[in-house]
């Protein structure tokens, strides 16, 4: 299992894999290491791997392993592999980080077959690591904008605006609820555009998949680029919308934008919203949202638990009552998998009675 440490609507913990696993089956997880995390004990000590699990760090690449991605991307790229000071300097630029060699790598397939006698020299001489990249990127925005005699103003600061929100987005985004979200909503072909600027870090197409950064650390980079101030203000704007969609919930609407309700539990323990804003998720009108939305429970179960764990640090009544209802719900989940046939299952959505998620989803609780 790949990234643990990006899991947002769930917590990895000792009983995402079985204790026990069947002769001869082997599991390997990765994760970078959270705050706080020395090295890797802490994700050993978050799976209870303490004593199973041998920990593999992986090392930046070194010059070779450059030269070895050039002569992976075949002609004309190839061909650099061989130019010492190619490779060098490309090692310099990225500072061994893989995801920084796949983007300076990627930014030379345009040069077509040209791009077999690039020198070093042609290389932009520029600062290292992601903020030079991407000093290095704007400009090239700009400039492109300017030959095309477009508005460079308004072209990027509707940019800056895209990547924001997939920045503070903790999952991916579809059309909907970007139009919800942003400050000034976006047209399909407006954001068409945009994608065909920012193609190399963002995937998906906001209809069948979300849109999202296509590395993790491009998130973080450009989160971390903001201001407090700005930083809060996206946060609130993803607050509101998921506020907006657990109002609807409660009047009956069950077909809601995807991402408000996968994301807005934990939105609101990002921001350590009041204590009555996550008892609000245990609500029958967001149970019957989450269920449209994902044909089973978990969603909701995932909300339920980040409640208990608000209310698990109160002593009142009202955080009693939240415990016990909390409880209550994933009792009733469980009574209702409880026991049943895997057989069963496989019967129920080959009948279509039960979407293909859902077994699995019954199967785990």
């Amino acid at each position: 299992m790949d990234g643990l440490d990006e899991a947002t609507d769930w917590q990895p913990g000792p009983d995402l894999f079985p204790a026990a696993p069947g002769q001869g089956v082997r599991v390997l997880a990765s994760a970078r290491h959270l705050a706080g995390d020395a090295d890797s004990t802490g994700w050993l000590t978050r799976l209870n791997w303490d004593s199973l699990a041998v920990s593999l760090p992986l090392p930046p690449m070194d010059r070779d392993g450059v030269r070895q991605v050039l002569h992976a991307m075949g002609n004309p790229l190839a061909s650099l592999a061989t130019n010492v000071d190619v490779v060098s300097e490309l090692y310099r630029l990225s500072e061994g980080d893989p995801l920084l060699v796949r983007l300076y790598v990627e930014a030379l397939l345009p040069y077509g077959e040209r791009a077999a006698a690039i020198s070093a020299d042609e290389l932009p001489s520029i600062s290292k690591g992601l903020a030079g990249y991407f000093s290095r990127w704007w400009d090239e925005q700009e400039r492109q904008w300017r030959e095309r005699h477009r508005n460079s103003a308004a072209e990027r600061q509707d940019l800056e605006d895209f990547l924001n929100v997939l920045a503070c987005a903790l999952g991916p985004l579809g059309h909907d609820d970007l139009a919800d979200i942003m400050p000034r909503p976006l047209s399909w072909l407006r954001l068409r555009a945009l994608t065909t600027d920012v193609g190399r870090f963002v995937i998906g197409n906001g209809k069948d998949t979300g849109f999202v950064y296509s590395h993790p650390r491009l998130g973080m980079y450009f989160r971390d680029s903001m201001g407090q101030a700005e930083r809060d203000t996206w946060d609130e704007r993803f607050l509101a919308h998921g506020r907006r969609a657990l109002a609807q919930a409660r009047k009956g609407t069950i077909a809601l934008p995807p991402y408000a309700v996968r994301f807005h539990g934990a939105h609101l323990e990002r921001a350590m919203a009041p204590d009555e804003d996550l008892y609000a998720l245990l609500d029958g009108g967001w149970l019957r949202a989450c269920q449209a939305l994902d044909g089973g429970d978990s969603t909701f179960l995932n909300d339920s638990e980040r409640a208990w764990r608000r209310a698990e640090t109160r002593s009142d009544e009202r955080a009693f009552e939240v415990r016990f209802l909390s409880a209550l719900a994933r009792a009733s989940v469980a009574a209702r998998s409880d026991g049943m046939p895997v057989a069963l299952l496989g019967a129920a959505v080959r009948a279509s009675v039960l979407p293909p998620r859902r077994p699995w989803r019954c199967a785990a609780v």
